[in-house]
């Protein structure tokens, strides 16, 4: 990826890090249960089990269960929004297709089979995509981000902090529903059941502008994202 194409969008970037954050959603766990700190919605565990305590505290899933957040007006977004998540993961294991966070109709962030992540949402009769050049590891704490500015058409993902991959010419958001928010897996329809992410899912963040340290090259980028060391 060349220098001078990340420049020329460096600027609309950082324009959105000088806005103030506007949290629409930080998961964050305390004791067995976990929790919305943002805006204090509750979180639902459905067949999810919270490892350690504090700050190091992460949920550990089977590929049967879900984290589940209620239907929410401040957990969708519309063609004029700005999409900003993060989410630290640890796959355990590769083969189907793994969901880490999914609002239906709306938007999905998943691990396809061969383990690149993928940000993908309805628009104008279709699913829009942006996928990953490079997988993610095994057992490795990770984390990934995407960054979608509806209006102007850019979508960046990245994986630590490093561009995965990035479009200027994707569709606006356009689809908006009311169903629950989806951590770790989605319902399987008409079944009292989940399928989804095999591993550990940590903090997940979802926010209506970029942060305000977003990297000004967009080269490289721990440092962006305070990743902490694997447990």
């Amino acid at each position: 990826m060349k220098l001078s194409f990340l420049s020329g969008w460096a600027a609309l970037l950082l324009s959105a890090a000088s806005l103030l954050g506007n949290d629409s959603l930080r998961l964050t766990f305390e004791g067995d249960a976990a929790k919305d700190s943002s805006q204090g919605r509750a979180v639902e565990l459905e067949n999810v089990v919270i490892m350690q305590a504090g700050s190091k505290a992460y949920a550990d899933l089977d590929g049967k269960g879900a984290l589940v957040i209620p239907s929410d007006p401040g957990l969708v977004f519309r063609s004029n929004d700005t999409f900003w998540l993060t989410a630290l993961i640890n796959p355990q294991a590769r083969g189907k297709s793994n969901p880490i966070v999914s609002k239906a109709g709306n938007y999905r962030v998943a691990l396809q089979p061969d383990g690149k992540p993928l940000f993908t949402y309805y628009s104008k009769g279709a699913w829009r995509s942006l996928v990953s050049e490079e997988p993610l590891e095994l057992n490795t704490w990770q984390q990934i981000a995407v960054y979608f500015d509806s209006p102007s058409g850019l979508a960046t993902l990245f994986i630590d902090g490093k561009v995965a991959a990035t479009s200027q010419t994707q569709e606006p958001f356009q689809s908006a529903d009311d169903t629950p928010l989806y951590i770790g897996g989605v319902p399987v329809p008409e079944k009292d059941t989940f399928v989804g992410f095999l591993g550990y899912i940590g903090a997940v963040t979802i926010d209506r502008s970029a942060p305000q340290d977003f990297p000004a090259t967009l080269e490289v980028g721990t440092k962006a994202f305070d990743v902490p060391p694997a447990f």
